[in-house]
């Protein structure tokens, strides 16, 4: 529990359990909304084994991927099977079990050990898990055939095949507790939602465990754009990091990001930037959201923002009833253009009198047709044309900053009042132990990669 605070800042009063587990210790990050979240990574590679994975003898712990796995908050047991895969929601029986997971490579892109290899390479999203509830930690296994030759991180060493054996026990694992406090004299800021969902019928585990890039753009409430070295941290399950104004977020099926302490008042849009690449519908048709920063609804002593902008993106193998997106109105029909009037006699060029229709009692000559006045463009009930999206907002190149907005209190990640750093010492588990030779496969690269 938090003692003290930094000048300025609220204590939170949240207790935060935490456990001795089989292969490290684990916080509880308690209930949403509380202003505790957990973040857990794979930690350090067990020292003996870093030979296995620095690519020079042999490349077969150089690749790994985690998953996460979790338990209820209050209810911790060290016992096997305990913890259980976090699974995506939403996925069809025939698309399979999707997992959610990090492929890691050993050394690049590292907070500690290990980094993202694919998606954004780690350049803004860092390699943890997230939860606001209960425990979380990462279980790993050995990924296989994760480079080819030509790939700049192909390794030639030889390596083993491990199959699915869990290798877990050769990471400290780690758990990382932040905790927030709130600056009651900070001006107020808001939030931005971003979440993605892939529904049809006939999708495979790809179309769920693809991630989809989005570019967020932010304009200052001025009209201009923001000042270099702007970043904003964010945070989902399975996301964290921070971005700037042009950057990309990576993801996947299921994921949401809420970027926090935005300026109120300023502009933002999200792009899904490659909408409509995978043949799938793409909802909003436009593949783009945006609004105005509104400040957010939280008071001192919660944490609870109701007023978050949502930017809620969805693909699909159908063909959306509402193009504007499933939140959005409905669109309205497309109106008919105004009748236009016959076209007018010339005023001074009447036409011709009409020919007698008896001849033996001729008629007088037809009156020459009235002008009718052309519609008034004002008064027409003709589509006018689409108000066209705004110029791109720029990007901004930049410093970490961390910020957060709670209802016109202003959180900064580096005057947090408790950061725990909770780094389990490596199971007792040998090479022998967890690399038995009778088990593996050896293998020497070839063309086909490894």
């Amino acid at each position: 529990r938090e003692s003290s605070a930094p000048g300025g800042l609220e204590v939170n009063d949240a207790i935060v359990p935490v456990k001795a587990g089989r292969y490290s210790i684990y916080a509880d990050a308690g209930t949403a909304d509380d202003g505790v979240v957990v973040m857990a990574g794979v930690g350090k590679l067990a020292q003996t084994m870093a030979k296995y994975a620095q690519g020079d003898v042999s490349s077969t712990l150089r690749d790994v991927t985690a998953y996460a796995q979790s338990q209820p908050s209050g209810t911790f047991s060290a016992r096997q099977g305990a913890w259980e895969d976090v699974l995506a929601d939403g996925v069809p029986g025939e698309a399979g079990p999707v997992r959610r997971s990090l492929n890691l490579h050993y050394g690049v892109n590292a907070l500690v050990d290990y980094g993202l290899s694919d998606e954004d390479g780690g350049q803004r999203v860092w390699p943890y898990f997230v939860s606001d509830e209960g425990y979380v930690r990462a279980r790993v296994e050995q990924r296989r055939g994760a480079h080819a030759p030509g790939d700049a991180h192909y390794s030639a060493a030889a390596w083993d095949d491990l199959g699915d054996t869990d290798i877990t026990g050769l990471f400290s694992l780690v758990n990382t507790v932040v905790v927030t406090n709130i600056d009651p004299g900070a001006p107020a800021t808001g939030d931005v939602s971003v979440s993605k969902e892939v529904r049809g019928e006939g999708l495979g585990a790809d179309a769920y465990g693809r991630a989809y890039g989005f570019r967020f753009e932010l304009l200052g409430a001025d009209g201009e754009g923001l000042p270099p070295g702007e970043r904003f941290p964010f945070y989902g399950a399975d996301r964290a990091g921070t971005v700037a104004s042009g950057e990309v977020v990576p993801l996947r099926h299921g994921e949401e990001v809420v970027v926090q302490g935005l300026p109120v008042g300023a502009s933002w849009r999200v792009t899904e930037v490659d909408a409509g690449e995978h043949g799938l519908y793409v909802s909003p048709a436009s593949g783009t959201c945006e609004g105005v920063v509104a400040a957010s609804s939280a008071s001192p002593g919660s944490y609870a923002n109701d007023n978050v902008a949502r930017a809620a993106f969805v693909n699909s193998s159908e063909p959306p009833d509402d193009p504007q997106g499933p939140d959005g109105p409905d669109g309205p029909d497309e109106p008919e253009g105004p009748s236009g009037p016959d076209r007018p006699s010339d005023p001074d060029d009447p036409q011709e009198p009409q020919g007698p229709h008896d001849p033996q009692e001729p008629q007088e000559p037809a009156a020459p047709d009235s002008p009718v006045a052309p519609a008034d463009p004002g008064d027409t009930d003709a589509p006018t044309a689409a108000t066209p999206l705004p110029k791109s907002l720029g990007s901004s190149a930049v410093v970490v900053k961390t910020t957060r907005s709670l209802g016109g209190l202003q959180v900064t990640s580096d005057q947090l009042g408790l950061v725990m750093l909770l780094l389990g010492a490596a199971s007792a588990l040998t090479s022998a132990a967890v690399l038995r030779p009778s088990r593996l496969r050896r293998h020497r690269p070839s063309s086909r990669g490894r």
